[in-house]
């Protein structure tokens, strides 16, 4: 996949695109319910960051109702070259 983007196939960037919304809108979810500071994405979303970042970072805040959580969805992590560490969870905040 990442050598057909790269190569700039449509098929390929489109499949990232679609792929980019449907990690948006379960963020979106995520963030509805558990109100997160900062949402890390890691594994196998690493290699095709570069395509996606910008894209899940529209849909999400797109899908947030709240105000709160829109701000902080223009802070979603752009780690995404590190891998994921066992026994992480995204942490919460007790406030809005």
């Amino acid at each position: 996949m990442v050598r057909r983007a790269e190569r700039g196939d449509e098929t390929a960037l489109s499949a990232l695109a679609r792929l980019a919304e449907y990690v948006g809108a379960g963020r979106a979810g995520n963030a509805a319910l558990f109100d997160p500071d900062v949402i890390v994405r890691g594994g196998c979303f690493t290699a095709v960051a570069r395509w996606i970042m910008d894209p899940v970072r529209t849909a999400l805040a797109a899908g947030l109702l709240a105000s709160p959580s829109r701000e902080r969805a223009s802070r979603l992590s752009s780690t995404w070259d590190a891998p994921p560490r066992p026994g992480t969870a995204p942490r919460t905040s007790s406030t809005a």
